[in-house]
């Protein structure tokens, strides 16, 4: 199920880059940002997405590390666009969607398997 959430946030985020990059006007654009930090938003979200797509559990600290510096990066411009109002509603949501995902791997725990045997008493 995180797969497909992560691979239809990341298809959503390259919809809203083309449609932004190449100024295509439909009521989906009416919903989102077109500005120059909006798509540096999104190529940064898709990297990092990408990046949890293609790495295999357990990641080293060194990328969870940057994952976490991403999601609170993202997390942060996000509520200073907002609270600013000029993040549109798209925009909105896949900033948060895809800052959850990248903290959620980012707090990953390393497994660990541990037996105990019974003590004699």
């Amino acid at each position: 199920m995180k797969n497909i959430l992560t691979i239809g946030t990341i298809g959503t985020l390259a919809i809203m880059l083309f449609a932004s990059l190449f100024g295509i006007e439909t009521g989906f654009t009416l919903f989102m940002g077109q500005g120059v930090e909006h798509n540096i938003a999104r190529v940064a979200l898709i990297i990092s997405l990408a990046v949890i797509m293609l790495t295999s559990r357990p990641r080293s600290s060194s990328v969870r590390s940057a994952l976490a510096v991403v999601s609170v990066g993202v997390t942060v411009f996000a509520l200073m666009l907002t609270a600013d109002y000029s993040l549109q509603l798209f925009d909105t949501l896949a900033y948060f969607l895809a800052a959850v995902l990248t903290m959620v791997e980012a707090l990953e725990t390393e497994e660990t398997v541990t037996f105990t045997t019974p003590q004699k008493v």
